[in-house]
């Protein structure tokens, strides 16, 4: 959700969204958009740090933001903390804040990235 709020703040020409799941596949399409790229930055959910890793195994550099790390949010299983019966949505678990403090922590990597290179 914060990675769709940048790309309307900074819009498509500085911002985008690509498909994580390609890039061990090695898509030569994924693969020549993500080199294409003057950054990367990963988002991940925990400390696990998943998309971080799969990237740097395909050989490219990522700025890396983990939401539980540097922001504190606290990340829910849906296998234990979210009740079966439940009626809320996923989304429901996610403030506006969150979403919030995730899309300045990705405007503020882009926008360092571009005054280091001016």
């Amino acid at each position: 959700m914060g990675a769709l709020e940048v790309i309307k703040i900074l819009g498509l020409k500085k911002a985008g969204i690509g498909c994580l799941a390609a890039i061990p596949l090695k898509s030569p399409n994924v693969i020549s958009k993500t080199k294409a790229s003057k950054q990367i930055i990963t988002v991940d959910g925990c400390p696990l740090s998943c998309s971080k890793k799969l990237i740097e195994q395909a050989g490219f550099k990522p700025v890396p933001i983990n939401v539980v790390g540097d922001l504190s949010i606290k990340k829910f299983s849906l296998a234990k903390d979210i009740p079966t019966n439940s009626s809320k949505l996923i989304f429901e678990y996610i403030t506006p804040t969150q979403i919030d403090m995730v899309k300045h922590l990705i405007v503020e990597a882009v926008l360092k990235s571009d005054k280091s290179k001016t």
